[in-house]
């Protein structure tokens, strides 16, 4: 049997929840799947967090034990640099339109 992991099943095996690693443990890594999406999110957070370096190491070290589901990771880093970046500066605005133009920013300022 396969499992998927959600965002929230990534972090707590990343932050060394004991039920999950026991559970991964169990079933073995090579049953255990997530999405490329998952894994945009946790970088997002990790660019916005006190720690980036540490934490995308964190999140390099997770796509290499699990199975990524739609793997284009190119695009990863730069996206999520700049969402990062755009929600600096634009935090007071709306998310919905901040992530419509990221495509826009990433190829042209950063």
């Amino acid at each position: 049997m396969k499992y998927l992991w959600d965002t929230d099943s990534c972090v707590h095996f990343l932050n060394g929840a004991e039920g999950i690693i026991r559970k991964t443990q169990s079933i073995g890594a090579e049953n255990i799947c997530t999405t490329m999406v998952n894994i945009f999110e946790l970088k997002f957070g990790a660019y916005n967090s006190n720690r980036p370096g540490s934490n995308l190491a964190r999140i390099e070290k997770l796509r290499r034990i699990l199975t990524i589901l739609d793997d284009f990771d190119d695009e990863i880093g730069r996206r999520k640099r700049c969402q990062a970046k755009l929600l600096f500066f634009f935090r007071p605005f709306s998310l919905f339109p901040l992530f419509r133009l990221t495509p826009y920013f990433s190829e042209n300022f950063f």
